[in-house]
């Protein structure tokens, strides 16, 4: 009989401890589900902020982001063209002509027509695309497909302190890459800007 009880509490221990390693195996893959799905859902949420919420921090330590230019398009802007003074470094072109694999001309002045578009792409679309419409609308061609004035002439004070700040942002960028091609998914990532390569770009 001793035998009997010694064999039907030691089933009974069996069976008591085969439940608790169940449990203990459901309530971690639960662990794991509940913890793995906040992960995921938080990178999604952080993703979204990040990507509706563009930092940027300006040179005077002033941080903004991509909606409150949004907000406050029209603040950058002014109605009449300021007096013109070089805002894009020599640094800023030579990095586009390099990473295009371009010989630099020995007139500097005298940019490749193309080097308007990529400027508009990866400078002033940083103020939306909604401020590039607005700038190119205060600043149209003229005579012979030229503008009068250069786009930047129509910031005020803020907005040329962003232009700087991304200015340097960008020729920064380009300066750690080897191709044009690099920059551009680079950059566009990390600012948030849609990348629209031509077929035939360099890669």
């Amino acid at each position: 009989m001793a035998k009997k009880s010694n064999k039907t509490q030691i089933s009974h221990k069996e069976e008591l401890y085969r439940k608790e390693f169940d449990l203990e195996k459901d309530e971690l893959q639960k662990f794991l589900f509940d913890s793995t799905e906040a992960f995921v859902q938080k990178k999604i949420t952080d993703e979204f902020l990040d990507h509706e919420n563009e930092k940027v921090l300006l040179l005077g330590g002033r941080v903004i982001d991509l909606s409150e230019i949004k907000r406050n398009l029209d603040s950058y802007f002014t109605e009449q063209a300021t007096v013109y003074q070089k805002r894009f470094p020599q640094s800023f072109y030579d990095e586009i002509y390099r990473l295009n694999k371009w010989p630099i001309p020995k007139n500097k002045t005298m940019r490749k027509y193309v080097v308007g578009r990529y400027t508009n792409e990866i400078i002033y679309m940083r103020f939306t695309d909604e401020g590039l419409k607005k700038l190119q609308f205060l600043n149209p061609y003229g005579q012979m497909f030229m503008r009068s004035y250069k786009h930047f002439q129509f910031l005020n004070d803020e907005g040329k302190i962003m232009l700087d700040q991304f200015i340097y942002e960008a020729t920064e960028c380009m300066m750690e890459c080897t191709t044009w091609y690099e920059f551009r998914l680079k950059y566009g990532q990390k600012y948030s800007l849609n990348v629209q390569l031509d077929m035939f770009e360099d890669q």
